[in-house]
């Protein structure tokens, strides 16, 4: 389920920019045993068509394990499928070291991703691209009472630290 991407068996304090290689697309949550919520990065699929997840890079600055695990969501269910542990050896921090900070999955970053299929929807509905077929609720829309539920789920899971 998970690779290191560059085919190491372990990652070394420090590093940055670091990816996994993942076998079909999902949420990876990542912690290492100090946040008090795990980090949560989505999947994508690189030039070469490989399903990568980026490690956050706040977790290699520690040599502590890392954590992973593949978070998947259906319309029915929501599970955790699969899960690994990565070592990070510590080194000495190199003189020239920069964090730079991986993009973590955030209320924002979900409410931009319900907003942008609100709006797809509607630009799909104005074109006639469901030809007399009427919409599914909950699969080509949503309504503003499901909008506030996920909104309302998301924010005890985030903030309630289900995630």
């Amino acid at each position: 389920m998970f690779e290191i991407y560059n085919g190491r068996q372990c990652f070394w304090q420090w590093d940055l920019n670091q990816k996994l290689l993942v076998d079909r697309h999902c949420q990876i949550h990542f912690c290492n045993g100090t946040e008090e919520q795990a980090l949560v990065v989505n999947t994508y699929e690189n030039a070469q068509g490989q399903i990568i997840a980026d490690v956050p890079n706040c977790l290699l600055q520690e040599a502590n394990p890392i954590k992973v695990y593949g978070y998947f969501q259906t319309e029915d269910d929501s599970h955790t499928r699969v899960s690994a542990l990565f070592q990070v050896r510590g080194r000495k921090r190199p003189a020239n070291y920069v964090y730079t900070q991986t993009q973590v999955m955030s209320w924002e970053a979900l409410s931009d991703e319900v907003k942008q299929f609100i709006k797809k929807f509607e630009q799909k509905a104005e074109e006639g691209a469901f030809k007399g077929d009427a919409p599914v609720r909950g699969v080509d829309y949503w309504t503003q009472e499901d909008i506030a539920g996920i909104k309302a789920y998301v924010d005890e899971a985030i903030l309630g630290g289900a995630w």
